[in-house]
């Protein structure tokens, strides 16, 4: 009597924690996916505002084709003429690679940990206006034109008093270019902007719509290269600028969103006055909009993280100097208000007298000093902005550490304390399965990334497809297990389902935790590690998956059982 009271508990603790797993693991995901749609700017206000300086050209034109990878940009051309006689340069933008996120990046210098753009592309009515400093402002703080002409999305993205014209469009196909060029052509001859955006988005559209291996694809790649070809037609590329760059582009088969090379890296070409004709090699997406403000004077943004690419630039000393200084001065305002907001020790005071000196300089016109002041002072606030994260980072995974650790010994405690030989066979029928299930994701044609997760449900359910094929043999396994053992009866033989199951969720859950230690348990102020955030999310809904379906298989196993042992004497009777 006793032994099958502990028999039924047993079995009655597998299914507890397999349903706590199956709850557990969805008041997670929804937890992470609650706080990648409400994740806000670590920055608790705004830094201080520069004063513009002098420009270097009467107009700037930035063209973001959307969806651009940078392979396909070397089919263009038209672009590469302009890189023949420009700068050339693999831009590299951030995870996650979405495109209101990379927009703001673009105008504003600042990556997806302070942008406070969401991360995730919002529908047109849940948009807001941009909370950061922006190109936009910054030119009508400095009494410049502005027009911007491209998707909807940005009408709620930038506000109405920033621009002077605006044209956007609904739709994201070849005729929507067409209109916004025929705006921008427009803009050019009546307003002549000092600083015009262009948004083409029928690249963007194709790549969703066909992949970037298709001919849709390619045609409006060349379709694209023919309207920057209009724009900078009408442009006197002596005294103006055109910049081409893109959001970010895409896998394959149509997805983003992810860290993948293909996606993040994107091309970057600047043609025009005060350009230096040369190959950048690399640059990071926020280095374009200190680069703009430079060529027209503005201030930097506030909050920028970009570089700005002197060596592009054609300067004279006092220019370079001027430059150099007003970046400095906006650079120490940032790391201090960003060092504040997270918690750590205030900016040295080395940063913020080597800016304030260099200022003094400048005004003396004592160049050569002043200039090395502002890069010892950019080079410090960048360094204790990068070392003040990472020391938060560290202290926040060592307290996690400990709970990470506990909970993989416990488990692995209690799997060697019931070790025997079933026990090896449902361990290797677990690890299978987990090859299966990768085989089958990869065979698929998925990365691992969150390019991958573009549509959450479609990834929730042709993961419960993949992990159900992958069961499959070791539930027939463990039924040939069970039949080889004569006298299991139902009750012995639901408990051994559930105790793979629980097993397999063990190996399933190690990526879990270790993603619980490097990154928490949501989205916080820093952002993650791209593939192990993936791992992470990936790893929830596969122990979902597998403790529901794993509550079901005794319902399959046990009559499989029966008719199992029932045919075998049948068939030794007759």
């Amino acid at each position: 009597m006793a032994v099958t009271v502990r028999r039924y508990a047993g079995l009655l603790v597998r299914v507890a924690l397999l349903a706590l797993i199956v709850l557990g693991s969805n008041l997670w995901l929804v937890r992470i996916r609650d706080s990648i749609r409400s994740h806000r700017s670590v920055l608790r206000g705004q830094p201080s505002l520069e004063e513009p300086s002098s420009p270097l050209v009467q107009q700037v034109v930035l063209v973001v084709v959307g969806g651009l990878r940078y392979d396909a940009s070397l089919q263009m051309p038209y672009l590469n003429s302009l890189r023949d006689r420009g700068l050339e340069a693999q831009c590299r933008g951030y995870f996650p690679s979405h495109s209101q996120t990379a927009w703001t990046t673009l105008v504003s210098g600042a990556g997806p940990e302070i942008n406070d753009a969401p991360l995730l592309d919002l529908p047109h009515e849940d948009l807001r206006f941009l909370t950061v400093d922006d190109l936009f402002t910054g030119a009508k703080r400095a009494d410049l034109t502005t027009a911007l002409a491209g998707f909807q999305a940005w009408e709620r993205m930038i506000p109405e008093q920033a621009l002077d014209a605006s044209f956007f469009v609904a739709e994201t196909a070849a005729e929507a270019d067409d209109l916004v060029v025929q705006a921008v052509l427009e803009f050019m001859d009546d307003l002549r902007p000092n600083f015009l955006l262009v948004h083409l988005t029928q690249v963007d559209h194709a790549a969703q719509s066909a992949g970037t291996d298709s001919q849709q694809y390619r045609a409006a790649v060349r379709r694209a290269d023919s309207h920057i070809r209009e724009i900078g037609q009408r442009m006197s590329l002596t005294r103006q600028v055109l910049i081409v760059t893109a959001d970010h582009g895409y896998l394959a088969n149509g997805d983003h969103g992810g860290g993948d090379e293909e996606v993040v890296v994107t091309p970057f070409v600047m043609a025009g006055g005060r350009v230096a004709p040369g190959n950048h090699e690399e640059m990071d997406q926020a280095d374009v909009a200190p680069t703009i403000s430079i060529l027209l004077g503005l201030a930097v943004p506030s909050a920028a993280q970009g570089e700005v690419l002197f060596d592009a630039l054609l300067l004279d000393e006092a220019e370079s100097t001027e430059k150099w200084v007003s970046w400095a001065r906006q650079r120490v305002e940032l790391a201090d208000l960003y060092l504040e907001s997270i918690g750590q020790e205030p900016l040295g005071e080395a940063a913020k007298a080597d800016a304030e000196v260099a200022y003094s300089s400048l005004l003396v016109r004592n160049y050569g000093s002043a200039r090395r002041l502002a890069e010892f002072a950019v080079q410090g606030a960048t360094q204790e902005m990068k070392k003040g994260r990472n020391i938060r980072i560290r202290t926040e995974q060592q307290r996690r550490l400990p709970i990470g650790l506990l909970v993989v010994g416990v488990a692995t405690y209690l799997l060697w304390r019931r070790w025997s030989r079933t026990t090896a066979v449902i361990v290797i029928s677990a690890l299978a399965s987990i090859v299966i299930y990768n085989l089958l994701f990869v065979w698929g044609g998925h990365a691992y990334s969150f390019s991958s997760l573009r549509e959450w449900d479609t990834f929730i359910a042709q993961a419960i497809t993949r992990i159900g094929t992958a069961l499959l043999p070791a539930i027939w396994i463990i039924a040939w297990i069970v039949w080889r053992e004569k006298r299991r009866t139902p009750l012995e033989i639901a408990a051994t389902n559930y105790s793979f199951s629980l097993i397999l969720a063990f190996f399933l859950a190690l990526p879990l935790i270790s993603g619980y230690v490097l990154n928490g348990s949501e989205i916080a102020w820093y952002l993650p590690d791209p593939l192990i955030a993936f791992l992470q999310v990936s790893a929830l809904v596969q122990l979902g998956v597998v403790a529901l379906l794993g509550l079901a298989v005794p319902l399959i196993t046990i009559p499989l059982d029966r008719i199992l042992r029932w045919t075998t004497v049948k068939v030794r009777s007759a």
